[in-house]
């Protein structure tokens, strides 16, 4: 039985069996695979079973898709071929992948109903390039006159608090040296609140780990900051 493996970012976000005749791929909700990407076109690209094996076919989509770095239009598949749609893998493989603890992105803003945003791509280098884009996050303070002070997330790590090496500065003197940190796990965000953080997600006291989402409001030590999405290019 054949499997398709997408990652992104080099993460396992998910796998599928190959049951069916017609697999579709694409930005839009009613696919069997949904890439939710501007770069992926709603109905994408499919897998269609042909005798033992199965067939790609791109959908005329905007960007392409591509099996070992050649855009293709209908190509045979044959195992470990490596396809991609825009800045995401899939694996076409044998046998399922055992379990994995790696993080899918958090966000499920639907984009089916937006333009498909093109993107030249012309080389290997362009398509090794998307398959490093990711979105980064960014904390943006609320406080009116503050809004042009974004912080943008792109380390692993983001420590909110007092002392003189933190990344984002929050509280006053009898503030903890550090009041929380952010984690980067792929492409979700971790809030991790510390001792006498006083923090708090979208109005409410948190003592544990929590998992951001676009539009979550988190307060600091009485500072509160709006938690975005913004593209981003590379590592």
């Amino acid at each position: 039985m054949a499997y398709l493996r997408v990652y992104l970012n080099n993460a396992l976000l998910d796998q599928f069996e190959l049951t069916d005749d017609i697999l579709t791929i694409g930005r839009a909700r009613d696919n069997d695979i949904v890439l939710d990407n501007p770069g992926v076109s709603s109905h994408h690209a499919t897998v269609k079973a042909k005798g033992i094996g199965h067939v790609l076919e791109d959908h005329d989509s905007t960007n392409g898709t591509f099996i070992n770095n050649k855009r293709i239009k209908e190509q045979n598949l044959a195992f470990r071929d490596e396809i991609q749609i825009y800045n995401f893998v899939l694996k076409y493989m044998p046998r399922a992948r055992l379990a994995t603890t790696e993080e899918q992105e958090s966000s499920t803003t639907p984009t089916e109903h937006a333009a498909t945003v093109e993107i030249a791509i012309s080389d290997v280098n362009a398509l090794k390039k998307l398959r490093k884009r990711k979105k980064l996050g960014q904390l943006t303070p609320t406080e009116p006159g503050r809004q042009a002070e974004q912080h943008i997330l792109k380390d692993i790590h983001c420590s909110l608090g007092r002392a003189r090496d933190a990344d984002i500065h929050v509280g006053g003197w009898f503030a903890p040296k550090t009041a929380a940190i952010i984690v980067r796990q792929h492409n979700a965000y971790h809030l991790i609140p510390q001792k006498r953080g006083k923090v708090k997600l979208n109005g409410l006291p948190i003592t544990a780990e929590s998992v951001l989402k676009p539009g979550d409001r988190i307060s600091v030590r009485g500072k509160e900051y709006l938690f975005q999405y913004t593209p981003s290019h590379g590592n």
